[in-house]
């Protein structure tokens, strides 16, 4: 009897059969022009790096994200959890402990 292998799953999910029949990686060609030149009015090349005169890397996309997220005024403050009530019974049933907090009983 004759053993039929079937065909490996693609590493990457980005791979698009053209209707020729062709198969082309989108994230192998995303990889490999990283460093080109977006297209549009934007200095930026392909991964988001901000680029200045002769293609040079004024401000990498780490840093611009970074400093975007310090200066944010949308985003959400730090703030503290609010406190729990005290425990103010307790019992045990069964080998469970419970606790009673504002009224309402919990399994410690």
């Amino acid at each position: 009897m004759r053993r039929i292998q079937m065909p490996l799953k693609a590493k990457s999910r980005n791979i698009v059969t053209t209707a020729r029949g062709r198969k082309i990686d989108f994230e192998k060609l995303r990889r490999a022009n990283e460093t080109a030149t977006a297209v549009g009015n934007v200095p930026v090349n392909a991964r988001g790096d901000e680029i200045g005169p002769g293609g040079k890397i004024i401000k990498k996309r780490e840093e611009i994200i970074k400093e975007y997220y310090a200066t944010n005024p949308k985003a959400v403050a730090n703030t503290q959890a609010k406190p729990q009530p005290p425990i103010e019974e307790t019992k045990t049933v069964d080998n469970v402990t419970y606790v009673k907090r504002g009224g309402i009983w919990y399994e410690a």
